[in-house]
C-alpha cells in the first residue's frame, strides 16, 4: 500500500493509521513485514505499532486477503529516540535513552518516606515493573535488591523485591503474619536485560512475571490489612545493605494489577517501553503513581507521570 525510505536504522519509531476494510478481516503489515500483522475491521480504527528500525524503511503492506480493498488514513511515523544498547549506562554519556548503573557497593536511588506516600499500597492492589541486568548473579547467601519499603521481617509492612541465589524473589506483607515469598525458578546470568512485572492480587496471589512470563506465584489472600510502611521508596539498596550490581532501567509503580495484555506490551519483545511509549491503558490511568525513565545522567531522576 505505502512505502517510503524515511526511517533511521538504530532508531525507535512509533507508527499509527487509521484503516478500515472494505469487507472481510484482511491482516495488514505496520511499519515493516518483520512485525506481527494487524487484522483490520471493517471499521475506521486506529492501529499502531512500535518498532527498533533495522533498516530504512517504512511501509503498509497487506498481509493476507491480497484481494480486499482497504482504506487508510491519517498516517503518522514518530521517532522516539536511538534504541538502548545493552552496557552502556547513564553515567557514562549525556541524558538520552540509558539506564542507571549502580555499583553493587553503595549506590542506590531512594525517594524519601515524607514524598513516597504515593507509593503506599494500603489494602490494594498494585504491580511494580521494570528492567534490569546484571553485572553479576548473587550468590546463596547474597541480596540484591531492586526495590524496597518495607517487608525486611514479618512485623515490618510492606514489600521487597530482590535477587537471591540467582532467582528473582518478590516478598509482601501486612505486618501482621509471616511474610509472603515467591522466588522466581529461571536462573539469572549476567550480562543480560530482563524485563519483569511483580503483581499484588490482595484477594489472590502475588506472582512474578520474568519476560513476560509467570516465574513464580505465592498466595496473599490473607494479608488483608493495611500494607503502608514509613520506609523510603528504594531502588537498588534496602536500607544500607543488599547494593545491585547493575543497571535499572524504565520502572514503574501502579495501583493495580497488569493485565496479561498490558505486561506482553511492556515487555515488547525484551526491548521495555519508556514512559512515551507505554500503553495509554497505562500511560492515561490515574492509578499509574510513578514512572522513571532513569534516561539522566547524572543527579535527580525524574518522574514522569
Amino acid at each position: 500500500y505505502i512505502y517510503r525510505s524515511i526511517l533511521t536504522a538504530g532508531r525507535k519509531y512509533k507508527f499509527t493509521a487509521y484503516m478500515r476494510a472494505a469487507s472481510g478481516t484482511p491482516t495488514v503489515y505496520l511499519g515493516d513485514t518483520a512485525m506481527s500483522a494487524k487484522t483490520i475491521s471493517t471499521s475506521y480504527t486506529q492501529y499502531s505499532s512500535y518498532w527498533a528500525a533495522s533498516v530504512t524503511n517504512f511501509g503498509i503492506y497487506r498481509a493476507s486477503a491480497t484481494s480486499n480493498s482497504i482504506y487508510i488514513d491519517d498516517v503518522t511515523v514518530e521517532s522516539l529516540g536511538p534504541v538502548r544498547i545493552a552496557g552502556v549506562a547513564s553515567t557514562n554519556s549525556s541524558n538520552a535513552n540509558f539506564a542507571a548503573q549502580l555499583n553493587g557497593t553503595n549506590q542506590y536511588l531512594q525517594r524519601a518516606a515524607d514524598s513516597a506516600t504515593s507509593l503506599n499500597v494500603g489494602t490494594g492492589d498494585f504491580s511494580i515493573f521494570g528492567s534490569f541486568y546484571l553485572d553479576k548473579v548473587p550468590a546463596s547467601s547474597n541480596y540484591y535488591t531492586l526495590f524496597y519499603k518495607g517487608a525486611g521481617s514479618d512485623a515490618t509492612a510492606g514489600y521487597w523485591i530482590y535477587l537471591n541465589n540467582s532467582k528473582l524473589v518478590a516478598r509482601f506483607t501486612d505486618g501482621t503474619g509471616t511474610r509472603a515469598i515467591a522466588t522466581g525458578t529461571t536462573t539469572l546470568t549476567a550480562a543480560s536485560w530482563y524485563n519483569f512485572a511483580i503483581d499484588f492480587n490482595r484477594g489472590g496471589n502475588m506472582v512474578v512475571w520474568l519476560n513476560n512470563t509467570s516465574d513464580a506465584t505465592a498466595s496473599i489472600s490473607d494479608k488483608t490489612g493495611n500494607a503502608d510502611s514509613n520506609y523510603a521508596f528504594q531502588v537498588g539498596a534496602d536500607g544500607s545493605a543488599d547494593y545491585f550490581p547493575g543497571r535499572i532501567d524504565n520502572i514503574g509503580f501502579i495501583k493495580r494489577t497488569l493485565t496479561d495484555t498490558e505486561k506482553s506490551q511492556i515487555y515488547n519483545g525484551g526491548k521495555s517501553l519508556k514512559y512515551s511509549e507505554l500503553p495509554d491503558s497505562v500511560k492515561n490511568d490515574s492509578a499509574l503513581k510513578g514512572f522513571w525513565d532513569l534516561d539522566e545522567k547524572s543527579g535527580t531522576r525524574y518522574d514522569s507521570t
